[in-house]
């Protein structure tokens, strides 16, 4: 039976995740193929799209369900991430350059490895829509899910994309990790000021989330607490500097790399 047929005969009940995602998909493929030509199209008009498209059809179908997948949208993370679309969720010093990315790798080189992505796999961009309408528009169901994944995990990444620029997102993040001992948690963030905002309320970070301020060519983190940063370089490491291991979940089982980073440390990661 066709997913068309499947809903037909549902009418406006509870969708499963598969079906959700199929929609979409399709959906944003279809705006991808439309607007190819389009120069004044790009990635800041396609996530938005996404966005409008996932509340539409969140709120039809009465969905509740977050969608975690393993080595999305970065394939060496082998680990399920917390993960939200990117340009909406993060800080506005990002958007002014990553939002011009457009169809066509001569147009993005250097840029954000994400919204390149997801010009290329629209399922992973249905997936990233869904939780960041979840989180928006739901977020005592998008929070239900990140506790479940954590209270069944040892490792998790956040922020492979997208960041914790929403109202109270850090906040809640930090209480869930931290309800959650067991369970290890790594992330970069350039959401500077929220990080900071915790940290001088709370005195720390939970003790199992080993969070690394993010830094991009200029861009230098503001880090009055000295938590450990990353950074980029073109070809070779720079001396002192940590290295990306390449693979999140062999460097969280043996210590390595992000999450071996101390204070006052610098994680190197070449450009992507």
């Amino acid at each position: 039976m066709s997913t068309n047929e499947r809903l037909k005969r549902k009418g406006n009940k509870k969708m499963f995740t598969e079906e959700l995602l199929d929609i979409l998909e399709k959906e944003i493929a279809r705006i991808i193929h439309n607007t190819k030509e389009n120069k004044d199209y790009n990635a800041k008009n396609l996530v938005n799209d996404a966005l409008r498209l996932a509340r539409y059809y969140l709120k039809k179908y009465d969905y509740n369900q977050i969608v975690f997948l393993p080595g999305e949208p970065n394939t060496k993370t082998h680990l399920k991430s917390i993960d939200l679309l990117p340009f909406v969720t993060c800080h506005p010093r990002c958007l002014e350059t990553c939002g011009k990315i457009r169809k066509g790798k001569k147009y993005n080189k250097g840029l954000c490895y994400v919204l390149k992505m997801l010009y290329r796999n629209a399922r992973t961009c249905a997936r990233l829509a869904i939780n960041t309408a979840l989180a928006i528009d739901r977020p005592d169901k998008f929070w239900e899910g990140v506790n479940l994944l954590l209270m069944v995990s040892r490792y998790v990444r956040c922020f492979v994309s997208g960041d914790a620029n929403l109202p109270g997102f850090f906040d809640r993040l930090c209480d869930t990790i931290e309800a959650n001992p067991h369970c290890n948690v790594q992330g970069f963030s350039k959401c500077y000021e929220a990080v900071n905002a915790y940290i001088a309320k709370h005195g720390n970070l939970p003790k199992n989330f080993k969070l690394l301020l993010s830094g991009w060519d200029g861009m230098k983190p503001d880090n009055p607490y000295n938590l450990p940063v990353s950074d980029v370089y073109d070809e070779t490491l720079p001396d002192g500097w940590l290295s990306c291991g390449g693979n999140c979940l062999n460097c969280a089982c043996v210590g390595l790399g992000c999450w071996k980073a101390s204070n006052g440390d610098t994680v190197g990661l070449k450009k992507h």
